[in-house]
């Protein structure tokens, strides 16, 4: 039987020597856990550099490479196969973009990046030949080609390997100043990771890939971002930019793309940006090969399911929280994780850890039931509009929350969703997992309650009694309330995802009626991430100073007039809509001034139609300072947005938004753009009586 010392011997014999590894020689490998050829079993933390990121061995990935080597597993590109367009369009639709590009390993992908990028800088751009210059970050690790080695600042990768490919241009990681001074009229890209890997882990500033998306966009510079260790669920989503609320013009991805079986790689863009290329100009022997394009489709349909990311998020927090409990650090060592307020994070999954439905049911706890099902199979013999729990305790009922398109059962618990899910662009599916404007309504006798909320990142549950904000709290838990009946209000967080669970109320609990239906649709500032909390974004302050039924659909910097979202408008029910549009369509440079005017008319006739004679309020954007009179890289300035809105619904009331928060308000602004919580409340007092005015007499609508 051979040893770990036999085939270390073996290998130092005939192997070059490129790498040093560790002194343990595998044999096997099942879910996170490895063994070597003497018997010892590891837990395998490195999970092949971000390539295993579903583990060794994936049944249903292993059953998809099995089935596919008995068929057809390499042609040549002469021909087509009929694995490629599957691969590629569902791939495509993950990231959001139009097109991909095949490759093998992540070095292929970057290096086909970088030839992407100079042609597009010369046949787009109208770079002059031979000018083409890319930035790139310090400390950085794209792979061990000889040009991309050439832009690297580690000796090891550079020594005695010259001379290299010119036209680079190095900052230091995480300086959008330095970043912003580096880029000329000849930068066709900045190349970067969003989360430095060879480096160390290095984590950006929190703002740092927001500036860089600007300063690209504003330059007319394609942001290329290498996501090949830090993309696919590695993060907690499926693109470690999504963190940041950025998309890039370019994805490099590998490693995890083939499941750990095979090696994939892809560049993925939009069509303006591939589509430079023409047949000849590049290519690859084994890229987009039938095998590869079978386990690479099963890998993006499990990421499509989001399940992944939500478990990378959730055991990420709570490793974190053990690593924080070491007795012995370093000086000044701290674990470190993507997303705002890490360290609570951290706390609340050591608190919040899930007991096993099995160990539920041993302890007497109830099972989480999902809101689908009719409550009166769980309740027989007992009114559905009212009702003691059984053992004091409730489950979560679909007809006490409001705000929300669906609920999704993840894990066994509930996850709301403000979209159904479907093909969202991976950013709009992102905010519309934030429940901005979802809340729990009912009434009770109860003197005290409380609800299983699992937040993922910051922000805080408002529970409103009657009127009066009495918690505002990562968690639900309230005792003391006074006797008799009273309305609860619970407010989820805006701006954070979140999971529910039971609902635990001592007391009697009934449904409320609801109030005239309102649709509000926006921007981050819609959604209100700065507001002081759920219950005062302004659109809960509007509806609950009118008495109406908010279903807030603000995306933050996702209010494209997307085709899904005036359909989802257009299905649902409502007595009154509003539209905030034009910030993030000059943010995002995403229409032009002879673009703008028949999207926005196409949105509002596709409502239309399931909403004939509902009233539609169209705001256009608020004052931006410093987006008024400067050119998005369509031309447009923020003021000409404004003027577009107004002109492209004739037949709808128009608020000016400088009406609503102006020029005298720009000290309300927290940076520039979004407000404050002074400034939402300013929102909300002056848009009311225009809302208001829509609905003369919404008792008449709902008695």
């Amino acid at each position: 039987m051979t040893t770990t010392t036999d085939e270390i011997s073996r290998v130092d014999s005939s192997t070059a020597r490129n790498y040093h590894p560790l002194p343990v020689v595998l044999t096997e490998g099942q879910g996170a856990w490895v063994t070597d050829v003497d018997g010892r079993r590891y837990l395998d933390l490195l999970a092949g550099y971000s390539a295993l990121n579903f583990g060794h061995g994936d049944k249903e990935l292993l059953a998809v490479a099995h089935e596919q080597l008995d068929r057809l597993t390499l042609t040549s590109r002469a021909f087509h196969h009929d694995r490629l367009a599957t691969f590629t369009s569902e791939l495509a639709a993950l990231a959001g973009m139009d097109l991909v590009l095949p490759m093998n390993t992540g070095a292929e992908a970057v290096e086909t990046a970088i030839k992407v990028a100079r042609k597009w800088g010369y046949t787009v751009k109208g770079v002059p030949a031979g000018r083409a210059r890319i930035v790139v970050a310090g400390g950085n690790f794209h792979g061990r080609t000889t040009t991309i080695v050439g832009f690297s600042d580690d000796p090891v990768a550079t020594a005695n390997f010259g001379p290299f490919t010119p036209g680079f241009d190095t900052v230091p990681f995480g300086d959008a100043d330095a970043l912003r001074a580096a880029l000329t009229e000849d930068t066709v890209a900045v190349l970067l990771e969003p989360v430095q890997g060879e480096a160390g882990v290095v984590l950006p500033p929190e703002r740092y890939l927001a500036a860089v998306r600007e300063a690209c966009t504003e330059n007319s510079v394609l942001m290329i971002a290498d996501e090949i260790q830090s993309g696919l669920g590695r993060t907690g989503h499926t693109f470690a930019c999504e963190h940041f609320g950025v998309v890039p013009d370019v994805y490099l991805l590998g490693k995890a793309l083939g499941g750990g079986l095979v090696p994939v790689s892809a560049v993925v863009s939009r069509r303006d940006v591939l589509g430079v290329l023409r047949p000849g100009q590049h290519g690859s022997t084994f890229g987009g090969n039938p095998l590869a394009c079978a386990v690479g489709t099963a890998v993006v349909r499990k990421l499509a399911t989001g399940e992944p990311q939500r478990r990378a998020a959730e055991l990420g927090a709570v490793f974190q929280g053990l690593l924080a409990e070491l007795p012995e650090r370093p000086p000044g060592a701290q674990p470190r994780a993507l997303g705002r307020d890490r360290r609570r994070r951290a706390q609340r999954a050591r608190r919040l850890r899930r007991p096993s439905e099995a160990r539920r049911a041993r302890e007497g706890r109830p099972r989480l039931h999902h809101p689908a099902r009719s409550p009166a199979r769980h309740q027989r013999g007992r009114p559905a509009a009212r009702r003691r729990a059984a053992g004091r305790r409730t489950p979560l009922v679909k007809e006490l929350l409001r705000g929300h398109a669906e609920l999704v059962e993840v894990a066994g618990r509930l996850v709301p969703r403000r979209l159904p899910l479907g093909a969202l662009h991976p950013r709009l599916d992102e905010v519309a997992r934030m429940p901005a404007g979802v809340r729990l309504e009912f009434d009770t006798d109860a003197r005290g309650f409380g609800w299983d909320v699992e937040i993922t990142g910051p922000g805080d549950v408002d529970v409103v009694i009657d009127g009066t904000l009495v918690r505002r709290a990562p968690t639900v838990h309230v005792d003391g309330l006074p006797a008799g009946r009273k309305r609860v209000r619970v407010w989820l967080p805006q701006s954070s995802h979140v999971s529910l669970g039971a609902l635990d109320v001592r007391g009697d609990v009934a449904p409320v009626p609801e109030g005239p239906r309102w649709i509000a649709y926006g921007s981050s500032i819609t959604q209100c991430r700065l507001a002081a909390g759920p219950s005062e974004t302004w659109p809960a302050l509007v509806a609950t100073a009118l008495g109406w039924s908010l279903r807030c659909l603000g995306f933050a910097g996702e209010c494209h007039l997307d085709p899904a979202v005036a359909r989802f408008i257009r299905d649902t029910e409502a007595d009154v809509i509003s539209l905030c549009v034009g910030v993030n369509i000059h943010g995002a440079a995403s229409f032009s001034a002879r673009t703008l005017g028949p999207a926005l008319e196409g949105f509002v006739r596709t409502i239309r139609e399931g909403h004939p004679d509902t009233p539609i309020l169209l705001t256009t954007p608020l004052y931006a300072p410093e987006r008024e009179q400067q050119p998005n890289a369509l031309g447009l300035t923020l003021a000409d947005v404004r003027a577009e809105v107004a002109a492209a619904a004739p037949d709808l009331p128009v608020v000016d938004g400088t009406s609503i928060l102006g020029p005298a308000d720009a000290g309300l602004l927290d940076d520039g753009l979004h407000p404050g919580a002074e400034g939402y409340r300013l929102i909300a007092d002056r848009l009311r009586p225009h809302l208001a005015a829509l609905l003369p007499d919404p008792e008449g609508l709902h008695p």
